[in-house]
């Protein structure tokens, strides 16, 4: 999945609106060939508190963990879907 721009800019567009809230990306695993585990925390930015994690594979972007408040992973739940998950949660609350 050739994502990564699109995943950045949902990133951009979250802490954008909602200015106490930043995010970081890294790398949980990677074999080098064809599989690739990032990991994205949301945290506050007062008090770093953590929000929410998300762990999704970057080859295909699909999520395998999905840890953010009453938010619900689904059945091939994709990292573009969740973050717009997550970006309409705040635009609602």
């Amino acid at each position: 999945m050739k994502n990564k721009i699109t995943i950045l800019n949902l990133l951009n567009i979250l802490s954008k609106d909602n200015s106490n809230i930043s995010w970081k990306i890294r790398c949980l695993y990677s074999n080098g060939l064809d599989t690739t585990i990032n990991q994205i925390e949301l945290s506050t930015n007062k008090s770093n508190n953590l929000m929410g994690k998300l762990v999704y594979q970057v080859e295909t972007g699909n999520v395998s963990l999905l840890s953010f408040r009453s938010l619900k992973k689904r059945d091939s739940l994709t990292i573009t879907d969740a973050l717009t998950d997550i970006i309409y949660y705040f635009k609602k609350n």
